[in-house]
């Protein structure tokens, strides 16, 4: 039996996994035109690759502005903000205290997809990229340089959702990264801090595929 003390401590625990500081996302920076999906895939655990977190990463482009985000971490804000909010909380808390009461274990549903769940904003302020993200209670906010990668263009060239893209390489914070890329897409974008090459960045990965993105979708959008 879990003691109420410990009930209540676990529950402060999941309720900061679940919920982030929206002080970024509740302004308006720009309208977004296009938004591309990606899927996403970390190896959580590098030596033995038994523990794959999965996840969709959006990337919202406006004319000024994008931005890159997880939808788990969206799914969490849009759970906040419902008016269902503290019916769903005590559904969780209740699905969550039972399980970690039967294994001792953070719940799958729990983990799964938490891997990467920083927001990053590109362009903004102009010429640089702003990063909002959370590690377990604590809320943070950071900026970066815009189009960081010093990438290689390469000849390999192949065909991703029919469109043809070439390969590009770059060596980017202790990690080699392969990208492909759509000269027919004329956005030099990508996920999450990925950019700068002469067309929308379709796939990339590092060299040991510890991170892995893949597009799967492109919309025009209006409004977002």
């Amino acid at each position: 039996m879990i003691s109420k003390k410990t009930s209540a401590a676990l529950f402060i625990f999941m309720v900061a996994v679940l919920i982030n500081n929206q002080s970024l996302a509740q302004q308006v920076l720009d309208h977004a035109q296009f938004r591309f999906s990606y899927e996403f895939a970390m190896e959580f655990d590098t030596l033995t690759y038994n523990d794959t977190r999965e996840d969709m990463i959006f990337l919202q482009v406006g004319p000024n502005v994008s931005k890159s985000y997880s939808y788990s971490r969206f799914y969490s804000d849009s759970l906040r903000a419902s008016p269902d909010y503290e019916r769903a909380m005590n559904r969780i808390r209740h699905d969550f205290i039972r399980e970690f009461g039967q294994t001792r274990r953070i719940p799958e549903w729990l983990v799964r997809g938490a891997g990467l769940f920083a927001r990053v904003y590109k362009n903004y302020p102009q010429g640089q990229v702003t990063v909002t993200d959370n590690i377990v209670a604590n809320h943070y906010i950071y900026t970066d340089e815009l189009h960081p990668q010093n990438w290689e263009i390469l000849d390999s060239v192949k065909t991703i959702l029919d469109y043809p893209v070439q390969m590009a390489v770059s060596d980017f914070r202790g990690r080699r990264w392969t990208a492909w890329f759509a000269p027919d897409i004329p956005i030099s974008d990508g996920p999450w801090k990925l950019s700068g090459l002469p067309g929308l960045i379709m796939a990339a990965y590092d060299a040991k595929k510890h991170f892995r993105f893949h597009i799967v979708g492109i919309e025009k959008v209006q409004d977002q």
